[in-house]
């Protein structure tokens, strides 16, 4: 079986990665995702690619690339398949494929130890909307 990266460019077979990608979505609403799907196709800097073995997708990645940089909008890996390497792996392919010396993405409390463990600096930020405070973290790599 092969594994590998693949990119993907048509909105129906981006839909087709919702029951994975939304795992990391704040709203995991299907019409979240599909309009957050639709304006990523309209970005020319933003990405988006499958982990396959071949027969079925195991990751996803979404992330805009562009001047050496990156940004992370959402990765995510099918229950499944979790914590054998294949987050870590989507990422270090799309740095080392692209040149990528600066990474950045806004997470979740709950994938705050992945980044930390694989080398991002991760920084808790406090926000409040109407009145409420809510957390989110900030992460960043920077590579030479």
């Amino acid at each position: 079986m092969e594994y590998g990266l693949v990119e993907l460019t048509e909105f129906d077979e981006i839909m087709k990665t919702y029951d994975i990608y939304k795992e990391c979505m704040r709203d995991p609403s299907e019409k979240v995702f599909k309009s957050r799907v639709e304006k990523y196709l309209a970005e020319d800097d933003v990405k988006i690619y499958a982990f396959t073995n071949g027969e079925e997708t195991l990751g996803v990645i979404v992330a805009s690339i562009a001047n050496s940089r990156m940004e992370i909008y959402g990765i995510a890996v099918a229950e499944s398949a979790r914590r054998h390497g294949i987050a870590r792996w989507m990422i270090g392919t799309l740095i080392e494929n692209n040149g990528i010396t600066y990474v950045t993405a806004e997470i979740t409390k709950e994938s705050t130890d992945f980044f930390r463990k694989i080398g991002f600096e991760v920084r808790e930020l406090e926000m409040s909307f109407n009145g409420e405070v809510n957390y989110a973290y900030e992460c960043r790599l920077l590579l030479w």
